[in-house]
């Protein structure tokens, strides 16, 4: 059985954690992430149901809960409000599989300090956020019970921390909070709460101030702030209103810095739609806007072309000068197609040595065939790569909507068609799609 230790026999750093986990592979990773030893001290302990939860909550002192939605004895959001109901001493960490989400999200509106999703957990984000949890959990208590004490138990917190009057102008901030946004102290009591605040969040974070002007407040929220060099800062965390003492109330802002995962989520989201060595759109961005553009051409009963580009004998390039500088040559291939179109026209890398490009707002066939000329032109000049001089030749095919297709899929096979004549034909030329292709 555990028996409490005395707070005075703890030592250093040491968190008492309980794991509330029945999956011995989800708690076995638990522990191989607690174990590394730039973690941090951890004393882990663990139970496999929600009932053995409550029995260990109730005989130890615990820093820590991270709690699994779904236990052989309860699932869903019931499950933390059990714990939460128990003590409310203990800050908890939800940590559950991708379908729970919503609910854990759910369970922090309700009390827990964050959530981790299964599988999502890199190294440090585990720790990361039971030390965060320990910290806000102690900040938030802080905040409800001794306002006037915040200035010298905040400093230390990785949080940032505001507090503001209710007309706005801001009364306290933690150093967190300046050395991220670049303010001075001086700088304070001359901002009000929207002046850090990114233009496109201004409107958002006005409602949740004016949210906790009327005592409503508001436990996750996320807002960007603009530090003094005008580089956003993406924050999560909760606003707070505190009970009005004298007729006057205060708004209090306890914020996490997630800008570096914000700018990794939006790299994961661009390299899903972009072509990782030359930035251009990649083949699934290339089809959803040749969709929406047929849409808008067949609304306003417009042409657009689709021209299918295959650079003419580029594996020799490789294959005598290497992968690099056969990178190098398509990288200057998408600057010099780039330069040929319209801002309304889009090229995409859709394969190895294959570019693919939408004309929109046609107004006859034949400028397409100028574009096209323009094409062959630009990629016929040298390009100097390092100590070579390479020269560069391309077949293209082309095919019109409504003419020659009305899908997207349509149009692209049938400018691949009629870029293969071309290769059949001697290449380097380019060539619209006829029916006698399909022979």
């Amino acid at each position: 059985m555990l028996t409490p230790k005395p707070s005075d026999e703890r030592k250093g750093d040491t968190l008492n954690l309980l794991l509330v986990e029945d999956n011995p592979g989800d708690a076995r990773l638990v522990q191989e992430s607690l174990r590394d030893e730039r973690s941090g001290d951890f004393r882990l302990s663990r139970a496999t149901h929600l009932q053995e939860a409550l029995g260990k909550l109730s005989q130890m002192d615990y820093d820590a809960v991270l709690l699994d939605l779904s236990l052989p004895d309860s699932r869903g959001l019931d499950t933390f409000l059990r714990i939460r109901d128990t003590t409310d001493k203990v800050p908890v960490v939800i940590f559950t599989g991708l379908d729970d989400r919503e609910i854990a999200i759910q369970a922090v509106q309700e009390g827990a300090q964050d959530y981790l999703v299964k599988g999502e957990v890199n190294d440090g984000s585990l720790t990361r956020a039971i030390h965060y949890a320990v910290e806000r959990h102690r900040i938030t208590h802080l905040l409800q019970q001794t306002e006037e004490r915040l200035d010298s138990f905040l400093e230390h917190t990785y949080d940032l921390v505001q507090i503001a009057n209710a007309e706005g102008s801001l009364r306290f901030v933690n150093r967190s909070w300046m050395d991220t946004l670049g303010h001075s102290a001086d700088d304070i009591c001359r901002l009000s709460y929207l002046d850090v605040v990114d233009p496109d969040s201004k409107e958002h974070w006005k409602e949740i101030f004016q949210r906790a002007s009327g005592g409503s407040s508001s436990p996750l929220v996320s807002v960007t702030f603009r530090n003094t060099e005008g580089e956003k800062i993406f924050l999560e965390g909760g606003v707070y209103a505190s009970s009005p003492h004298g007729g006057k109330r205060t708004i209090s802002a306890v914020l996490r810095n997630i800008t570096e995962r914000q700018l990794e989520e939006e790299r994961i989201k661009y390299l899903a739609h972009h072509d990782g060595l030359t930035g251009l759109p990649n083949r699934r961005l290339f089809n959803d806007r040749l969709e929406q553009l047929l849409i808008r051409s067949s609304l306003r009963n417009r042409s657009l072309a689709v021209l299918f580009l295959d650079l003419d004998h580029f594996k020799p390039v490789n294959d005598n000068h290497g992968h690099q500088t056969g990178d190098l040559l398509l990288m200057t291939v998408a600057e010099r197609l780039k330069e040929c179109l319209r801002e309304g026209d889009t090229v995409a890398r859709i394969g190895g040595d294959e570019f693919a490009i939408i004309l929109a707002d046609i107004a006859q066939a034949a400028d397409v065939s100028l574009v096209a000329q323009k094409i062959k032109t630009a990629l016929s000049q040298t390009c100097q790569l390092k100590e070579l001089n390479l020269s560069i030749q391309a077949s293209i095919g082309i095919s019109v909507f409504p003419e020659d297709g009305t899908t997207a899929k349509a149009l692209l096979n049938r400018a691949d068609q009629a870029m293969y004549e071309v290769k059949a034909a001697g290449r380097n030329h380019y060539q619209r799609y006829s029916p006698q292709d399909d022979n």
